[in-house]
């Protein structure tokens, strides 16, 4: 089994590394409409004492500063930054062994610049652009989906004091209501970009990879009823929005082209391995 690899950076500190990686356990999921993790976890079990004073704190937001924290993980020769935002719990566990268990929102979540936004007769795609623009983010749109009906809808009057984040969430909300049906449009945030899709579409905007058990496919993968759920072996350049093609042996009536709708990271360095888990949803033929 290759060397596993995790580490955390809060407020410039740095905690484990490549060599001495902590002995920590951690969720991260990235969602399509959801934008990005609403909070993320993480266990820690092989800190100091003064490591755990230094990393616990107050869970009162109004009297805590905000911490920044970014989590590194993944195996010795290929490992990178899956997380970044802010700390809203870290309290300490357990005696005589102390665990610190960490609670984070992502960074896209607190981006706390105000905005009034007042538009008059103009598009979704041109409100969506400009809530990239001043969340910082590039915005992907792939053109047979410029032209979609829903983004192409003119809004009569649009007004919004707030976030950017909130913004830019109003503005998918509006599109998606949030919920997941067929042939709906998909919107991901990962690594600093906005990528519309859309369900039944393959993406090739992105690498399209093919998922079996010699790719690090683990077990039989799970049918549900819009696409397939599968697991593998952790891989951070799987994001959500990407086009994948499943093929397993042993269930081959489910083989094809899926979107992946969820990432999951998660694993641990004391259990078997570090796992990604896609939520993936089926294709029904349309390219992008």
């Amino acid at each position: 089994m290759r060397k596993r690899v995790g580490y955390l950076i809060i407020d410039g500190k740095q905690f484990g590394d490549v060599y001495r990686p902590l002995e920590i356990t951690f969720d991260v999921t990235y969602m399509g409409n959801s934008l990005v993790p609403i909070d993320s976890h993480f266990s820690i079990d092989n800190l100091s004492k003064e490591d755990i004073y230094d990393i616990t704190t107050n869970t009162q937001l109004f009297i805590d500063r905000k911490r920044h924290i970014e989590f590194w993980c993944g195996y010795e020769d290929n490992y990178q930054k899956i997380f970044d935002g802010q700390i809203s719990t870290a309290n300490p566990s357990g005696q005589p062994d102390t665990s610190v268990n960490i609670t984070a929102w992502s960074s896209t979540y607190i981006m706390g610049t105000n905005v009034q936004i007042e538009r008059k007769n103009t598009s979704y795609l041109e409100l969506l652009k400009d809530a990239a623009l001043r969340c910082g983010f590039d915005l992907a749109v792939p053109a047979v989906l410029a032209n979609s009906p829903e983004l192409r809808q003119v809004v009569d009057n649009f007004t919004h004091t707030g976030s950017t984040y909130d913004y830019l969430r109003r503005i998918i909300s509006d599109i998606t209501g949030f919920s997941l049906v067929k042939n709906q449009l998909l919107f991901y945030i990962q690594n600093g970009l906005i990528t519309v899709s859309r369900d039944d579409f393959i993406n090739t905007g992105l690498p399209i990879i093919e998922i079996n058990s010699s790719t690090g496919m683990i077990g039989i993968p799970q049918p549900h009823s819009v696409g397939i759920d599968v697991r593998v072996l952790l891989d951070v350049s799987l994001t959500a929005g990407q086009t994948v093609n499943i093929k397993s042996d042993l269930l081959p009536l489910y083989n094809g082209s899926y979107n992946i709708f969820s990432v999951t990271h998660h694993g641990s360095i004391r259990g078997n391995d570090f796992y990604t888990d896609l939520y993936c949803l089926k294709v029904g033929g349309g390219i992008l």
